[in-house]
């Protein structure tokens, strides 16, 4: 049964219809944009220059950490939305795999940022695991939360 699509002019919320357009893409827009994604991180964390355009640290405490751990959720949530498009349920397994890998890539883009003289900080690596951590948890809690109210 297709869920039905609320609209603000029906009485629901726009973003409810928002999210069940986004949901309904293909596995190819999905992948492309993750792909996208990832190479835009990589860009980002090995520009040479961009500690120059961050915030002041006195502005913006730990903006560097906020950074990392707002780009690394975002890098888990496009990962669960490119498995969600072949699988009903993104098991435990799957997501433990994506999880390491995510801290494999994280350390390799830590330290492949020596390359282009920028400081590799095991801080960052940490808001890395950070931001995927807490990308999975706020999914998990969201895909329970959509099957109890299936179920009832």
């Amino acid at each position: 049964m297709e869920p039905a699509v609320e609209t603000a002019e029906g009485g629901g919320s726009a973003s409810s219809g928002f999210l069940y357009r986004l949901m309904d893409r293909p596995r190819w827009v999905r992948l492309w944009t993750l792909l996208g994604f990832w190479a835009a991180m990589f860009a980002l964390t090995h520009w040479p220059e961009l500690d120059d355009l961050l915030p002041d640290a006195d502005w913006l405490p730990m903006s560097d950490k906020i950074i990392h751990f707002t780009m690394f959720a975002g890098w888990m949530t496009a990962w669960w939305w490119l498995l969600s498009a072949s699988r009903p349920r993104v098991g435990g397994v799957l997501l433990a795999k994506v999880l390491a890998g995510g801290a494999c890539y994280a350390a390799f883009d830590e330290l492949t940022q020596a390359l282009v003289a920028r400081d590799p900080d095991l801080s960052d690596w940490l808001a890395d695991l950070a931001g995927m951590s807490a990308a999975l948890v706020v999914l998990l809690y969201a895909r329970r939360r959509r099957t109890a109210a299936e179920s009832a």
